[in-house]
């Protein structure tokens, strides 16, 4: 079976550096901002990732409640230093 690629969502509080980043090593990446959810709720821009199988890059600690989130989803990372290991 071969891997389906990740595909990232990044948050609006994420820097465009990493979308640059992400696109320049190859990987599959949207800001919620090309993706029509400018302004939207947490709650909205979950299902939309949800929907599309992607995975949201933010520093938002609010996805982290799986009651909220629950899973199944492709994934939230959430943290500070990932802007650092990115750029």
């Amino acid at each position: 079976m071969i891997a389906r690629p990740r595909t990232f969502l990044l948050d609006e509080n994420m820097s465009r550096k990493i979308l640059t980043s992400l696109l320049r090593e190859g990987f599959n990446a949207t800001r919620v901002y090309d993706a029509g959810l400018r302004s939207q709720p947490d709650a909205a821009v979950f299902a939309y990732a949800r929907a599309h199988h992607m995975t949201i890059i933010t520093f938002d600690t609010d996805y982290l409640n799986q009651t909220v989130f629950p899973p199944p989803h492709a994934g939230i990372p959430s943290s500070a230093p990932l802007q650092e290991i990115l750029l």
